[in-house]
């Protein structure tokens, strides 16, 4: 929704095109953070920290962060202690549903329920809250925590797979293989190293200022970074691309913003970042 935009106003127009389509679908309404900008969370707000709670609940169970086998119960056990309680000696739980409601659905049927129950015995002793900040602790820990993830397909270059995430965050975006935390390391342009930057993994991601154009389309998203004339060209499949070309306008805005207000407060230089 865009800043002037009002939720009754849109709930009317939804409403408006089930009607017009014969759709009996029931109208769903989802309250999301769009941009995360660090500092990422406000601890002591529990309303916010409620918000991106679920909202990285929601990013596990539907395949938008990669977790392992062992994460995957380690997560799952967290929710059991607060969904189900405390673990207790001969008190049978309903692993399961916890498994249908905690983690994404290619991995339900792999994780053993016993596992659960193991790592929910060791959590004897901690409070519900203790839990929560325990799976928040643990997403913050990836570099890429923040990012808006979108699946895309691609099949301009053999030099990467067909079936790709790309992740765009507050420093740039990410190329990554679907379901794994690593990005893939694109080859650096000789000319334009420093315009690329280094994560923990010591993998290359793109930076705001390397993207020279960005074109969306239907179903397709087209970006060039580098150069125009030599530099590297992506184009990924996806209906999508709106949204994905809003999210880097916007990044693109707010660093801006931010390197404007800077030269104001010291001294008077020009901005040369711009938005697309």
């Amino acid at each position: 929704m865009l800043p002037q935009e009002k939720v009754a106003d849109a709930i009317f127009k939804w409403e408006k095109y089930a009607k017009s389509t014969n759709s009996h679908k029931a109208l769903k309404l989802t309250f999301k953070k769009r941009l995360f900008i660090r500092p990422y969370t406000n601890s002591t707000d529990r309303v916010e920290f409620d918000l991106v709670f679920h909202q990285a609940i929601d990013d596990v169970v539907n395949d938008r962060f990669p977790v392992s086998y062992e994460e995957a119960v380690y997560l799952a056990a967290l929710r059991a202690h607060v969904e189900l309680g405390e673990y207790q000696d001969h008190q049978t739980c309903d692993y399961t549903s916890i498994v249908t409601r905690s983690l994404p659905k290619h991995m339900q049927q792999n994780v053993e329920t016993s596992k659960i129950a193991q790592k929910h015995r060791e959590l004897v002793g901690r409070s519900k809250d203790e839990c929560n900040q325990a799976y928040m602790e643990f997403v913050r820990q990836w570099t890429l925590y923040g990012s808006t993830m979108f699946e895309v397909l691609q099949s301009y270059t053999s030099t990467l797979p067909k079936n790709l995430w790309l992740a765009v965050d507050q420093d740039g975006i990410h190329i990554l293989k679907r379901r794994e935390k690593v990005q893939i390391r694109p080859k650096p342009h000789r000319s334009t190293v420093s315009m690329l930057f280094v994560f923990q993994e010591a993998l290359v991601s793109y930076t705001y200022r390397s993207i020279v154009n960005y074109s969306p389309s239907l179903k397709n998203l087209m970006i060039v970074t580098e150069s125009l004339t030599r530099g590297t060209k992506f184009v990924f499949n996806t209906s999508q691309a709106s949204q994905i070309a809003h999210l880097i306008r916007d990044y693109t805005h707010i660093i801006v913003e931010k390197q404007r207000r800077a030269s104001q407060h010291s001294h008077g230089g020009q901005v040369s970042l711009s938005p697309h």
